[in-house]
């Protein structure tokens, strides 16, 4: 079982206890330089306030982005934390999303890239934060993206290994202060995902989302996308 740390700090994410009042009816129901495909951010980065990380909110074209949704054509999850949120969430002055998915989801690689860290040995039953299983893959303009709350000892790739957008990371779980879901977010180089840098992310697209998006041009919380075969 491979034990390998990582520098990168994803935060708390969603907690068991926080989500549950924010769950309930669904349950009871049923960014950057050209070419990082979501425009830049115009506004400090990381932002002080959730109003400058909305000023910097600037999402490109579906279309010319490189990134695509992480989960299998034709699947459909919902977006339960979305980027910039209220404050006293996680998402406060960060770009980023949570998807809704349940325990042992395929998650494949949103573009390609060269996998720089990864960590799979912490129990899904840990509730402790910090202790979050993730996949880290560089990407050929140094930017990062990252999978977090992956299933223990549910890393299939490997360190140094090549990705292709499309490609099998692994399998999503509830490591850390979690329920089941992927947290996914995208930084502006490497070595910039880190608490000391407060996490410079950057607001990105999805080529092949279908589903309508928010007046920014980013996808929408509480909205379920249905990733389309990525071209």
């Amino acid at each position: 079982m491979r034990r390998a740390t990582s520098s990168i700090d994803p935060g708390r994410g969603w907690s068991r206890t926080s989500l549950a009042p924010v769950l309930a009816p669904v349950l009871i129901a049923l960014a950057c330089v050209t070419g990082c495909g979501g425009g830049g951010p115009t506004a400090p980065n990381p932002p002080g306030t959730r109003e400058q990380c909305l000023a910097g909110a600037v999402f490109g074209s579906p279309a010319s982005a490189p990134y695509c949704l992480p989960w299998a054509s034709g699947t459909a999850f919902e977006v339960g934390q979305a980027y910039c949120s209220p404050p006293g969430a996680s998402h406060h002055r960060r770009y980023a999303y949570d998807f809704m998915m349940p325990m042992d989801t395929e998650v494949l690689a949103a573009r390609a890239g060269i996998v720089v860290e990864l960590r799979e040995h912490w129990p899904d039953d840990d509730p402790q934060g910090g202790h979050e299983n993730m996949v880290s893959l560089r990407h050929d303009d140094d930017t990062i993206s990252l999978y977090i709350h992956m299933r223990q000892d549910g890393v299939l790739v490997e360190m140094g290994d090549s990705v292709p957008r499309g490609g099998l990371l692994g399998w999503s779980g509830s490591s850390g202060t979690s329920i089941p879901h992927l947290h996914f977010q995208v930084c502006l180089r490497s070595g910039e995902c880190s608490t000391a840098t407060r996490e410079v992310t950057l607001p990105v697209s999805f080529r092949n989302a279908q589903g309508p998006l928010d007046s920014r041009g980013g996808l929408a919380v509480g909205t379920s996308y249905t990733a389309l075969p990525c071209q």
